[in-house]
């Protein structure tokens, strides 16, 4: 068993162009043991004054972060021409491998766990964003957020990781880094912009995305094609046709191209977040998940002695490019019928019905894991996600769940509950007559009666290609959308007020009051210069 300092190295989980990343326990007694995970900057990397520099400095920013939602650095050193960071280490899967593992086992990710994934990242962001040392704001932008670094415990919690690794990777020349970051980037950190917190907003958007549509952001494996699609300078639009208004305009707010009408704080977006009635505390619900992805009943220790009996690969003997690759469980290859059948019932109850998941932990659990070794990938004793949750006195760590923020942090928490649904307006054509149309209430009458068809569009030629629409009508419910270029909707008869804005963040304007009759057609048009209707038949 190799040692380093009071650390036993038990198994190398990936390894990078400049460091290793370890399982590791740390030695503090007799029998007195605690999991963590050790990144090393090793041969020949080590010997050079500008890296072990530059490591030590992530090492110092990483140290000042404290926060539930971000992965916790104890401590930094050098011993046997090795540097090392010594970090929590995380029980569970980064969210790109959540999400692949996910889409094999056909378990849907429902839109209020997308929010509660969002809002826990931003949370994490909120924080680092704004934290001060001795007074003073640090300010510190992560730069390479992206769903590998972003680690999902078999407890629910939700922890961004590698804080200080795009440091490191602006002094790199050989380019190496930025593939496979590229995906995330906004188009002005390819230019050399990457120090305000509207980077790492982009790459939030990026995953959300992501989450949404269930596909890669910006296809494509080469460089060249993601390129292409940076400089486009455009918003990608989302394969689904119904996505909650608010999460869409929070996509979209945050997936701005031109960083001065992005969402500028990671505070304004969670706030944005909060106006989404499906956003809750789903840390159970995301525990639950990724359990059974990963084929485990409950936490481990990651200090099991099965998982010291394995012989680790000597320190340092391998090196690929780009990132630390955290190593995959393997899946088994056979299938048992009747886990199935548990995991066919538990995409079900998870995609359709949150609220029973929530409420029916046992029932859920018990055919998910009672065999849960033949359907999902058989877990290695004590292996995560590279970095874990740890409850060791003294670390700083949080208890799990991602209960409770570190002190100081101005991100606010999820509601407890979530506001009414407000009720669509279209719903009240239906209001107009409910009593069955006969051949007797054919003609005037009855096409006044009808719902008028209204296109919201935002006409070619001008700069703002899309608006966020709030409609009113009068004595009655409102909605919110947005017309990207356009948005058709069936309005009932009456009085309406529209409101426009280009972003999230600003003020509605506009206040334009539309009349519309039963069974006729408009257009209204939206522009920088206001809001303009015309009757089209």
């Amino acid at each position: 068993m190799q040692r380093l300092a009071n650390y036993e190295l038990l198994r190398r989980l990936g390894s990078g162009g400049m460091a290793e990343v370890w399982m590791a326990r740390k030695l503090a007694g007799e029998r007195i043991t605690k999991a963590v995970a050790l990144k090393l900057l090793t041969q020949p990397r080590v010997d050079d004054e500008r890296y072990r520099r530059m490591f030590l400095e992530e090492a110092r920013l990483s140290m000042l972060l404290g926060h539930s939602n971000i992965v916790q650095v104890f401590d930094a050193g050098s011993e046997q021409g090795v540097a090392y960071l010594t970090m929590e280490w995380v029980d569970g899967v980064n969210l790109a491998q959540l999400q692949s593992l996910a889409r094999e086992r056909r378990l849907p990710i429902p839109d209020e766990l997308v929010a509660h994934i969002i809002g826990e990242l931003l949370q994490g962001l909120a924080y680092a964003h704004t934290v001060t040392l001795d007074g003073e704001p640090l300010g510190i932008i992560h730069r390479d957020v992206s769903p590998q670094n972003v680690l999902v415990s078999v407890s629910g919690e939700v922890k961004l990781a590698d804080f200080g690794i795009a440091r490191l990777a602006r002094e790199e020349t050989s380019g190496q880094f930025l593939k496979g970051k590229l995906r995330y980037m906004p188009p002005e950190q390819i230019c050399g912009v990457s120090n305000a917190p509207t980077v790492d907003l982009y790459a939030v958007g990026a995953i959300l995305h992501e989450l949404l549509d269930g596909v890669r952001f910006r296809e494509g494996d080469e460089d060249p094609a993601i390129y292409a699609q940076m400089t486009n300078f455009g918003i990608p639009p989302l394969r689904r046709s119904t996505v909650p208004t608010v999460l869409e305009a929070l996509r979209r707010g945050l997936l701005e191209p031109d960083p001065e009408r992005r969402i500028g704080t990671a505070i304004e977006a969670i706030e944005l977040l909060r106006t989404y009635s499906g956003y809750r505390n789903e840390t159970l619900v995301l525990g639950r998940l990724c359990r059974l992805c990963l084929g485990v009943k409950g936490p481990r220790s990651g200090v099991e002695e099965n998982v010291a009996s394995a012989a680790p690969a000597p320190i340092g003997t391998v090196f690929g490019a780009g990132h630390v690759h955290v190593v995959t469980p393997t899946p088994r290859t056979r299938w048992w019928p009747g886990v199935v059948v548990g995991a066919g019932l538990f995409a079900v109850v998870l995609g359709l019905r949150p609220q029973l998941l929530r409420d029916s932990i046992a029932d859920i659990e018990a055919p998910a894991e009672a065999q849960a070794a033949g359907v999902v990938p058989e877990a290695r004793a004590g292996e995560g996600a590279a970095v874990g949750t740890t409850t060791g006195a003294g670390d700083g760590t949080t208890s799990a769940g991602g209960a409770g923020r570190t002190a100081g942090s101005e991100a606010p928490a999820p509601p407890e509950s979530s506001p009414p649904t407000p009720t669509p307006i279209a719903d009240e054509t239906a209001a107009v007559d409910p009593k069955p149309k006969t051949s007797r209430s054919s003609g005037p009458r009855a096409s006044a009666r009808a719902p008028a068809k209204v296109r919201f569009r935002v006409p070619g030629g001008q700069k703002q290609q899309f608006y966020y629409v709030r409609l009113r009508r009068r004595g009655g419910a409102e909605q919110e959308f947005v017309a990207e270029p356009r948005k058709d909707l069936e309005l009932a008869p009456g009085s309406y007020t529209v409101e426009i804005r280009d972003r999230p963040a600003n003020p509605w304007r506009g206040n334009k009051r539309i009349e519309v009759q039963g069974g006729r057609e408009y257009e209204v048009r939206l522009t920088e210069a206001g809001i303009h209707m015309a009757l089209q038949g």
